[in-house]
């Protein structure tokens, strides 16, 4: 079978490798990963019905970390916009921690996601005041056209079957001069490789599933791979800061900044090591733990989060 064409430059890929059955493709040009074959959403359905309610909690820490990382995102925006008081919305925002945030500073905040469990933890435990049960990929239906002057989708993106169709759908939601802030993982980032636990992990799936690939192959393709990039069903998509800009400009936005942050940090992955703390790891993972939190510095400008704001200057 030849090798697909890039659904965003349409320059042709490389086959990579399989992962869990799905044929891994990268483009030659601006990096993007993808699937040969992507699951249905029937498939996806199912999948997403056995995720963990670990974020459901209501603790003070936690609100306090998010209120500082908000704080900060106002800061960003207001660097490219200037209107004081943003109408906000955070598309595919789960429990609610940062429109919870956002009602501190704004006075018209929305969530929407699709989850009615999360939807109800927000209004109930975090009281966000407007919730809207509807998918990422169609939160144009449930949002006033070109009502929002600032949307967040914090890492989305590399979850939905169509990522183009997505933009273009949030930016109906978008003002004129409306600035979307996108988060999803850098599959660019080399940050994984200060964790060799992860490498290992990946030649072992990369072994069972690509057996005519050579060890030496198998090293260097489990040496690759990103922390949290492409890894189906869950993550569909892996971005690079080339591929992202390039489908954002596809969709007639301009590029206002674009970061690569490590795993923890403060700003833009505020719970991480909430959700893997010292008290959680045994072992070599404790020895791990005090690595990553080096490579939070090592990796301050190349790090796995990659974070882009980009203005909406369409009417239409």
């Amino acid at each position: 079978m030849p090798n697909s064409a890039c659904p965003l430059c349409t320059n042709m890929a490389v086959k990579m490798y399989l992962w869990r059955g799905y044929r891994i493709q990268k483009c030659r040009t601006c990096g993007l990963e993808f699937l040969e074959e992507r699951p249905s959403e029937s498939q996806l359905a199912a999948f997403y019905q056995d995720i963990s309610q670990k974020k459901m909690v209501n603790s003070e820490i936690r609100a306090k970390k998010i209120d500082y990382s908000f704080g900060k995102y106002l800061e960003n925006y207001s660097r490219h916009s200037s209107k004081t008081n943003p109408r906000f919305a955070d598309v595919g925002g789960g429990v609610g921690y940062y429109a919870a945030a956002a009602q501190k500073h704004l006075s018209s905040v929305f969530l929407v996601d699709y989850a009615d469990d999360a939807l109800n933890f927000a209004r109930d435990e975090l009281q966000v005041k407007n919730v809207i049960r509807a998918d990422a990929q169609n939160s144009h239906r449930a949002l006033a056209p070109h009502s929002i002057d600032y949307l967040l989708f914090r890492h989305i993106l590399e979850h939905v079957i169509d990522p183009i169709g997505c933009i273009q759908n949030l930016c109906k939601s978008l003002s004129t001069g409306g600035v979307l802030q996108i988060e999803t993982p850098n599959v660019a980032s080399y940050e994984h490789l200060i964790r060799p636990h992860i490498i290992v992990e990946n030649f072992k799936i990369l072994k069972s599933d690509n057996k005519a690939m050579s060890t030496l192959d198998l090293l260097y393709q489990a040496g690759r791979k990103s922390l949290s990039g492409i890894n189906p069903p869950k993550h569909l998509w892996g971005f690079t800061p080339d591929s992202l800009t390039s489908l954002l400009r596809q969709c007639d936005m301009k590029i206002l900044d674009v970061l690569c942050k490590p795993f923890g940090d403060p700003v833009f992955d505020p719970l991480y090591y909430d959700f893997h703390s010292l008290s959680n790891r045994n072992g070599l993972g404790k020895l791990y733990y005090y690595v990553e939190q080096l490579g939070t510095f090592a990796f301050k400008n190349s790090g796995s989060n990659l974070v882009v704001l980009a203005q909406h200057n369409q009417s239409s």
